[in-house]
């Protein structure tokens, strides 16, 4: 597992931490949740979905705004790994996740349906309150 975060989209930002060369893999384990097609009939189980770690050697410190985390697995399954869209039934729009085929050179939208599709992760750390000198960026009006 490689993983790395951008300031913007990866097509046009900047890398501001990890990278794409550095394995990052810690564990791996069956989440207890199998990915079926919505139009079957939702007992196959062939297609279970994992819960992978990633370690981190170095920490990040990210500052306020949007970052773009960028992952990469590999496996040794004939179709996969994969990365599965986050679906949450009845809604039609769940991100603006990109997808790289080609080893990241390249990206196209994650879409179902014509729809945006983003993907679940989870970032663990520490969080740092706000500290008393940056307050004089922020303006309250009354």
């Amino acid at each position: 597992m490689y993983i790395a975060c951008y300031d913007d989209p990866p097509t046009t930002g900047t890398l501001v931490y990890g990278d794409l060369s550095t394995n990052a893999f810690s564990s791996a384990a069956w989440s207890g949740v199998y990915r079926v097609n919505e139009a079957g009939s939702g007992t196959t189980t062939n297609r279970p979905i994992m819960a992978v770690t990633a370690d981190n050697a170095t920490p990040w410190t990210l500052t306020e705004g949007t970052y773009w985390l960028v992952y990469q697995l590999n496996g040794s399954l004939s179709s996969g790994p994969w990365a599965p869209p986050l679906a949450i039934w009845g809604t039609q729009v769940t991100g603006n996740g990109l997808q790289s085929t080609d080893g990241g050179s390249t990206y196209v939208p994650v879409v179902n349906g014509g729809n945006g599709q983003g993907f679940l992760f989870i970032l663990e750390g520490d969080l740092v309150p706000l500290q008393r000198s940056t307050w004089g960026s922020i303006k309250t009006e009354f």
